[in-house]
């Protein structure tokens, strides 16, 4: 009796090792749907085509993995992530592209990892509204787009690639007409922590950003305003293509510890603009013309250089509207 019992209590584990591995769910790309699913899985293999008639909208944690190389959402129609009431909504090793037909695309509390993020597609760029909010790009994830209009707003995420934003023309005559607005980007889990490039917007507000790393540019944007950041990657660089495009340039309320910031545009005859540096922190400098010895470069230091940088109230003492927790 005994041995029958010993017996009988091993039956019960040999059938639990021999249990079918859950079968993986390709994500339904196909069709309007809202995914509700709390902890699902979904994966995506080679391009897969979000068309535009079809919405999307994820409302519960979960997580999108890649199989391959290169696995891509390609992204026509709506595409809303929301870890709506708790969790993350994790992509591994995906891309999304987005089409120049996109409607829109939303993210809340997402993360990218490894071989993926976000980049344009190969038939052009994008002319959409999109949407971040505690959105983290790591380990090799990287956020690139190329858009010729439409919206950008991104707030409270972390991006420890090089984030890199394109205004494309729409036509020889005219301009891109993107607006992007980058927010709050700081703090212990947050912050542009491998730098920033914006080139050829219509109009940019970056505002109370940590932004480390080794290089950040600001080039040929129509407005820019850079208010309350922290500014400490390596080298900082503003420019303008063409005499006088620093005309609808604020940069304000900010700390400078990076160890070079370069104003650039060319100039007109021997004329040039001013720009105005107001109340800012210059890593403990208070002189300016220490200031501009150690840590500007504009016209003062190269004579074909066509900007002027001036200061107003200075501050001895760091700001911190963007330092990290």
């Amino acid at each position: 009796m005994q041995l029958w019992l010993r017996r009988a209590a091993v039956r019960p584990l040999g059938l639990l090792v021999a249990l079918p591995l859950a079968a993986q769910t390709p994500f339904p790309a196909d069709r309007t749907t809202d995914l509700r699913e709390d902890g699902a899985t979904y994966t995506v293999e080679g391009r897969v085509k979000i068309p535009r008639n079809v919405s999307i909208t994820a409302l519960r944690q979960m997580t999108v993995r890649g199989n391959g190389t290169d696995s891509v959402l390609e992204l026509s129609g709506a595409l809303k992530l929301k870890a709506a009431t708790g969790g993350k909504i994790k992509l591994i090793d995906v891309w999304l592209e987005l089409t120049p037909d996109c409607k829109e695309l939303v993210l809340s509390h997402v993360q990218f990892f490894g071989r993926g993020g976000i980049r344009p597609a190969p038939d052009g760029p994008a002319d959409t509204k999109i949407f971040m909010e505690y959105t983290d790009f790591l380990e090799r994830a990287t956020l690139t787009l190329e858009m010729t209009g439409g919206e950008l707003d991104i707030q409270s995420s972390r991006m420890t690639t090089t984030a890199t934003i394109r205004g494309i023309p729409r036509s020889e005559k005219s301009n891109s007409k993107l607006d992007v607005m980058i927010l709050g980007c700081t703090g212990r889990e947050q912050g542009l922590l491998d730098g920033l490039v914006i080139e050829s917007a219509k109009s940019v507000l970056v505002r109370n950003c940590d932004i480390a790393g080794s290089e950040s540019r600001f080039v040929d944007n129509e407005k820019l305003d850079f208010d309350g950041n922290n500014a400490r990657c390596r080298a900082l660089e503003f420019r303008q293509t063409t005499f006088g495009g620093f005309k609808r340039t604020k940069v304000h309320n900010t700390d400078f510890t990076t160890p070079r910031v370069l104003f650039h545009a060319p100039t007109d005859g021997d004329k040039a603009e001013r720009l105005k540096l107001d109340h800012c922190y210059f890593d403990g400098m208070e002189d300016p013309a220490t200031i501009k010895e150690r840590l500007i470069e504009d016209a003062e230091r190269d004579p074909e250089n066509g900007v002027l940088i001036q200061f107003s109230r200075i501050s001895p003492t760091p700001l911190g509207l963007a330092r990290p927790g």
